[in-house]
């Protein structure tokens, strides 16, 4: 988990936003009065397609949809924010 964190806060550091978390102790399986986007991270039930950008070997494979934030970091430079605030969910 800390690892996890710390990735997220170097995440949003090269992305220039604020990063907020709150920790808790117990988990819970309904979330009252929070945002619950738990979803986004299932893989196997992942349909989310997003806006092309230009990729290292977009010419050969075509663009590749969902990659990790590093994709987009290394292709978009400062403009990954943009390309993300861009995007709906």
């Amino acid at each position: 988990m800390d690892l996890n964190l710390e990735t997220m806060q170097l995440v949003s550091k090269c992305l220039g936003m604020q990063f907020k978390y709150d920790k808790t102790s117990e988990y819970f399986h309904e979330v009252v009065g929070f945002s619950d986007l738990r979803y986004l991270t299932n893989g196997k039930k992942d349909t989310a397609e997003f806006d092309s950008y230009t990729q290292v070997f977009g010419d050969k494979m075509g663009f590749l949809n969902n990659l990790s934030i590093l994709d987009l970091l290394f292709n978009e430079g400062r403009y990954a924010l943009d390309y993300l605030k861009k995007q709906s969910l």
